[in-house]
């Protein structure tokens, strides 16, 4: 589906993000070069150009999107979804800036323990950064898996409320169906408006079956 495709995209996206911003990160902390503060404050600077090239992509990518499902116009949830690009990225880049103060400390503990401070100073120098996002929960995830997650549940939902517009255009029944048509929702109908008293609502239906990570589909219901 059209969703998933978007998903992988964007999946795709964030690793170039993400690759850019290690490469800035592992020159900085290359042997041989000291991490100082104002080394620091020049990678803050690049990786927050390298930031906005990314979420002007990404709103591209959102805005072609909205195009290809007929949505028409920037939406709530694709405001939503910018914002969560917004926190995920800014996370990203505060990820990297704290490994390299926490470099900076052990290079001036070193002085002090030769032996001991070189040897993690050298490890830590060699390491290559894992890139991780932290939910609202306090979940840690992978940060590109978490994109791509993030990123299907806006394209589906979206796909969802826009389907369910069109729907509502010329009727109030809409139909549930499944790849698999064996599944226990497959063929529920609902009422769009709520105020169909024989079918449960489209507000039931979002919550129960058209839940985080759903598969479930929709379209308008033909009557017998």
């Amino acid at each position: 589906m059209i969703y998933e495709d978007f998903a992988q995209r964007f999946k795709k996206e964030y690793e170039v993000f993400l690759f850019a911003l290690a490469g800035r990160y592992l020159l900085a902390i290359a042997p041989g070069a000291q991490v100082s503060p104002r080394m620091i404050t020049e990678f803050k600077t690049e990786a927050a150009s390298l930031r906005e090239t990314f979420l002007q992509t990404a709103m591209q990518t959102v805005t072609t999107y909205l195009d290809q499902i007929d949505a028409g116009r920037v939406t709530d949830l694709s405001v939503a979804f910018g914002n969560e690009l917004n926190h995920a990225t800014l996370q990203n880049i505060q990820q990297m800036v704290a490994a390299m103060k926490g470099i900076s400390q052990v290079a001036a503990k070193s002085v002090k323990d030769a032996h001991g401070g070189v040897g993690l100073l050298i490890q830590k120098k060699l390491e290559s950064p894992a890139f991780v996002l932290k939910t609202p929960a306090g979940r840690r995830f992978n940060a590109a898996d978490l994109i791509r997650s993030m990123a299907r549940e806006f394209a589906y939902r979206q796909w969802l409320h826009t389907t369910i517009e069109q729907i509502a255009e010329s009727g109030d029944l809409a139909e549930v169906y499944y790849d698999n048509p064996d599944h226990a929702y497959n063929g529920a109908v609902f009422s769009i408006s709520g105020e169909n008293d024989k079918h449960q609502s489209w507000t039931w239906a979002e919550r129960v079956i058209f839940h985080y990570n759903a598969n479930a589909k929709v379209r308008a219901h033909v009557q017998a």
